[in-house]
């Protein structure tokens, strides 16, 4: 197995039993439900389509759900001391970073993913007539904008993360 894989995988477990990745990922959800709510009402009888309102509400809140997820992948190995042990190993610094990165991307992307389904579900139960118009391929540019909106944001997360021994200093 590679030694970007295997850091990969460490970061997903590592970030997915904190509890303030659940708490994250929850305030990401309430947030990007709220003014995707404020949106629709804003554009009721407007030309914007459901797609573009559901992108425009995520948007704001994927930098802060990237900062909470990216924010302890260095900083806990700094202050447990694995830091040195994965440095002293002879692997490349350039394949754990890589598995770092896309540990968190991949936790960030799948969370707006995750929030696109539950929003599509959502709307479908109270609201047939609006999805009803709506085709999922017409969320693809959307999401294909926020994949890229959140791989920028898990970049620095990743490093701020890099550049403080404490969690909460790097979420800041």
């Amino acid at each position: 197995m590679s030694p970007m894989r295997v850091t990969f995988n460490r970061t997903i477990g590592m970030v997915a039993k904190t509890f303030v990745s659940a708490l994250s990922v929850s305030l990401f959800f309430a947030g990007a439900a709220a003014l995707f709510a404020f949106n629709l009402d804003a554009g009721e009888g407007g030309f914007s389509s459901l797609a573009s309102l559901w992108t425009i509400s995520v948007s704001p809140v994927l930098p802060a759900l990237a900062a909470l997820l990216g924010m302890e992948v260095w900083s806990d190995e700094r202050k447990t001391g694995r830091l040195e042990m994965l440095l002293a190993s002879p692997v490349k610094e350039r394949s754990l970073v890589e598995g770092k990165f896309f540990g968190v991307w991949l936790l960030t992307f799948g969370s707006t993913v995750l929030f696109l389904l539950t929003t599509l579900v959502f709307l479908k139960s109270y609201a047939p007539g609006l999805v009803a118009a709506t085709s999922f391929t017409n969320f693809i540019p959307g999401l294909f904008l926020l994949a890229v909106q959140s791989a920028l944001w898990s970049a620095v997360a990743v490093a701020a993360s890099a550049l403080f021994r404490n969690s909460s200093g790097a979420a800041a």
